[in-house]
Parts: C-alpha cells; structure tokens; sequence
C-alpha cells in the first residue's frame, strides 16, 4: 500500500525592489513597530476538511467500541444491528485513522511552512528598519555575492521581539505541529534502532 501525501516547504520570494523598499520603509517608521506580513494562510483553514473528518468520525469509533466492549459479543447468528455496528465502526475507525495519518504526514510541514515564512518576513523587516538605503537593506538581508549568503532564520534572531499575540487554537495546534516535526527523525530513528535490536538478539 502507498500513502500520498504533500510536503510544503517555503520558497523565498524574489527580492523587493527599491520601490518597494522604500513604501515599506516609510510604513514600519509609521507602524512603530507592529509586523508587515499579517498572515494569510492558517492551519486549521487548511486542514479544515481532514480536522472535521476526524471530529466527526473519532467520537463515533470511539462511542461503538465502548457499546460493544461493555455489552459483549451476542450469541450467533449475530443479530443484525450488532453487524450494522461493526460496519460502522470499521468505516468510522479506518476513515479517523487514515484522516489522522495524513495530517500527521501534512501537517508538520505545513505548521514549519508556516513558521518559516513568517520567520523570513520578521527578517526582512528587521533588514529594512536597520538599513539606511536600498543597497544597505541588500547587503544585510541577502549578501554581497549575488546569491544569499545570509541566513534570514539567523537575522530574524535578531530581531526585536514582536508584541505577544493571545494564545489561540491556531497557535496551539501549529506549534504541537512543529514540534512534532522536530522531534519526528527521533522517533524514526528509535523504531529502527528497536527493529534493529529484535532482529540481531536471540530468540
């Protein structure tokens, strides 16, 4: 069985041009500081099909399973709502599985994705608020060779902190995404190292 899933990964936009530096300029000296990039792609949004899959079909599994678990198994011939009952519950279990799978596959690159572009936009503001001219903001945000020898993660670093935003349910979920995607190698690592100790010890 092959699982298709898509990978979202940032790609830096072309670089602004003097012009719009400059329009950018004169708006962070009037914004005191507040962000240039409002977000305009959201997880939940995204995801918002597969997250209702799930809100939906789970309880449902999970409401089955538990009626069937404490009333037991009928005697045969099984009657026919208890065979209602395991079809419903195998479509609600596989299609909650499946939905979840997915988002897991999708949905740490998407919340890095997220983060990343944001990242890139604090950077850039940053680059134009400490430079003095175009050519500055070049030099500082991109790189002297003509290809970027800046790292925009690293300038963003620099960046002073931006005003907190209250805690939402989209930053809540993107950032258990992220860290799940962070984290996602050593669970892959751990599975083949334990797969890797039950072949090689004796039975």
């Amino acid at each position: 069985m092959v699982i298709v899933y898509k990978k979202t990964v940032f790609r830096e936009p072309a670089l602004i041009d003097n012009e719009a530096y400059s329009r950018l300029k004169n708006a962070i000296s009037g914004r005191e500081g507040l962000p240039i990039y409002t977000p305009n792609e959201f997880f939940t949004r995204h995801f918002k099909r597969r997250l209702r899959m799930i809100l939906y079909t789970f309880p449902v599994f999970v409401a089955l399973l538990s009626f069937m678990i404490i009333h037991g198994t009928p005697a045969r011939p099984l009657p026919v709502w208890w065979i209602i009952c395991i079809i419903l519950l195998l479509a609600s279990g596989s299609t909650s599985f499946f939905s979840l799978l997915l988002l897991l596959l999708e949905g740490t690159s998407y919340a890095t994705y997220l983060h990343t572009k944001k990242q890139y936009y604090t950077a850039m503001q940053f680059a134009i608020s400490k430079s003095s001219n175009y050519a500055d903001f070049v030099q500082l945000f991109f790189g002297t060779s003509g290809r970027r020898t800046v790292s925009y993660l690293q300038l963003a670093k620099q960046a002073p902190p931006q005003p907190k935003q209250p805690v939402t349910t989209e930053s809540v979920i993107t950032g258990i995404f992220r860290v799940i995607h962070k984290v996602s190698w050593i669970v892959g690592l751990c599975i083949v190292c334990w797969f890797i100790w039950k072949s090689c010890s004796p039975k």
